[in-house]
């Protein structure tokens, strides 16, 4: 039974590399990186948080996947030249 899972397991994992590798080979064709991708993704999900939402911005950090809010902070303002705080301030749906 435990042959059986580790099987399994190791299966999972070479599929995922599979994937992962067909993912960045298309990503470099199309002239984009996988984390440039990841963080626009993130940049748009804060974004609509941050205006859709009164959800406290480090509980938005931390659902996002940082570790830091600073890292947040960070990466947010690199893409929308202002911090998230004032981001709501000025985009606030309510």
């Amino acid at each position: 039974m435990a042959t059986a899972a580790r099987t399994f397991s190791g299966a999972r994992w070479a599929y995922r590399s599979v994937i992962l590798t067909v993912l960045q080979r298309r990503l470099a064709e199309a002239d984009k990186i996988y984390s440039d991708l990841v963080q626009q993704v993130r940049f748009e999900a804060a974004a609509q948080m941050l205006k859709d939402s009164d959800i406290k911005i480090i509980d938005i950090t931390y659902e996002l996947g940082y570790e830091d809010p600073s890292n947040f902070a960070r990466a947010f303002w690199r893409i929308a030249g202002v911090s998230p705080r004032e981001y709501r301030e000025n985009n606030c749906a309510m």
